[in-house]
């Protein structure tokens, strides 16, 4: 029986991420990441999403994504994930799994939020330690993010754009705050929420970026508990 489609609410920000199969691995070299790129960019205006920020890594796939409608975000994933086991199996001659069950998703409530989960998803490579730094790392959108280059691939998040926006020096002000490492605690505690939803409450209440930037003059943002 057919798992019933899942609906997200339209203009709002989730976290999108998927598993492998355990100890597998769904990518394993450019030309997989390239034609999973280059599908997932060729259905974003066909289904209404926009990309914010976006990592492959040989196990999994972290997304930030914006969607105009309601199903927008499920037929993306289904018509992408759908074209590239096709193309998978074909070329390794395999008839597997290629995902770990469903994509999870989580509401990211905006805000700083919104950058704590880029910067999170642009980290991916560093935590996997397949690189030292995430500019190092071809699958990501840190490159985009941090040094420009948006339109093709990636759309600026409303909040992304307030970042700096008064200094004129955002990129480089994204570069610091991506860089300075988590600690346990906050890494922890950020991984909990995006695996399991944020809390409701005051603290789901959207923070304006600029507030944030002007607060901690050296772009360091820190999680709330």
């Amino acid at each position: 029986m057919a798992k019933p489609k899942r609906y997200f609410r339209s203009g709002e920000t989730y976290y999108i991420s998927l598993q492998a199969q355990k100890g597998s691995q769904s990518f394993f070299d450019d030309a997989c990441y390239a034609h999973y790129v280059t599908r997932l960019i060729n259905c974003l205006g066909v289904y209404q999403v926009q990309l914010h920020t976006f990592a492959l890594l040989p196990d999994q796939i972290h997304l930030l994504m914006t969607p105009s409608t309601p199903t927008g975000i499920s037929n993306l994933m289904r018509v992408v994930g759908a074209a590239y086991a096709h193309y998978f199996n074909t070329r390794f001659d395999r008839k597997s799994t290629l995902w770990r069950g469903r994509f999870n998703s989580c509401l990211v409530p905006g805000g700083w939020h919104v950058l704590e989960c880029q910067k999170y998803i642009e980290l991916a490579s560093v935590r996997a330690r397949i690189v030292k730094c995430p500019g190092q790392y071809q699958w990501s959108s840190y490159c985009i993010n941090a040094f420009g280059g948006h339109g093709g691939r990636v759309t600026m998040h409303d909040q992304y754009k307030e970042f700096g926006s008064k200094t004129g020096c955002r990129y480089q002000r994204y570069r610091d705050f991506v860089t300075n490492p988590y600690n346990p605690e906050q890494l922890k505690l950020l991984e909990h929420r995006l695996r399991h939803g944020y809390p409701r409450g005051k603290e789901s209440r959207r923070v304006s970026a600029v507030r944030i930037a002007r607060k901690y003059s050296n772009s360091v943002l820190t999680l709330r508990s």
